[in-house]
This record gives C-alpha cells, sequence and structure tokens, in this order.
C-alpha cells in the first residue's frame, strides 16, 4: 500500500524541520529507509539515551526544546491515550540531544522520541 499525500507531506515537514535525520517505514512485511546521517548538532553528543513511548498516542511537547538541561524526572511530555494523560519523564539527568517527533504527533508504542545526552558524572 503507498503512501498517501498527507503522510509524505508529514514526513517531509520532519525532515525539513530538522527533527528525523531518519525515517523507516514498513508496511506488508516491507521495509524502506530514508536517510541516516546523523546531523553535525547531534554527533556532538556522545552516547544519547532515547525516551520512548509507553503506548500508542497522541504526543504533545511540554516546554522542551533541544539543548535544553533536565534533571531525572522533569516531565518532557504528555501522551493521550483513550482521553487519559500519560505523563513522560526525562529518565536521566542531562542535555536534550534531539526531539525525533513534532508536537500533537500520533506516536506508535516504543517509539523514540527525545534523546537526552547524559549528564557527565564526575
Amino acid at each position: 500500500m503507498p503512501l498517501t499525500p498527507t503522510e509524505i507531506s508529514s514526513i517531509e515537514k520532519l525532515i525539513d524541520g530538522g527533527r528525523l535525520t531518519e525515517v523507516s517505514i514498513e508496511r506488508n512485511g516491507k521495509r524502506v529507509q530514508i536517510g541516516g546521517e546523523q546531523t553535525t548538532e547531534l554527533k556532538n553528543f556522545a552516547n544519547p539515551i532515547a525516551v520512548c513511548a509507553p503506548a500508542v498516542g497522541s504526543l504533545s511537547l511540554v516546554r522542551t526544546e533541544v539543548g535544553q538541561k533536565v534533571t531525572a524526572g522533569d516531565r518532557l511530555a504528555l501522551l493521550e491515550i483513550l482521553d487519559t494523560e500519560t505523563v513522560i519523564a526525562a529518565p536521566i539527568s542531562g542535555r536534550i540531544a534531539a526531539i525525533l517527533v513534532e508536537d500533537s504527533a500520533l506516536v506508535p508504542y516504543g517509539a523514540e522520541i527525545i534523546l537526552i545526552d547524559p549528564e557527565d558524572t564526575p
């Protein structure tokens, strides 16, 4: 089944906005990957940790920006599932290396939504 014009437009917006460096699409057992080159901004982070969606739902970012410092437990986003909101919190302290989805996006279970570069521990 081919992508719809709306799906293609959404992917183009994410790529043009600099929020994605790679897109993987899988349908009916076939997988297509576009991109894969890290941005210079992301290369500056040693080992970013992925924050993943705990369920399928509509994601709302909470005052979250690339480069922002976060502390473990800080609210990063809300995931709305059937009129119930789930808080997505920073699992570690560090700096936001990348935001991989747009605000108000519908995300699948396990999707990487934010990358955090861990704080160096002395």
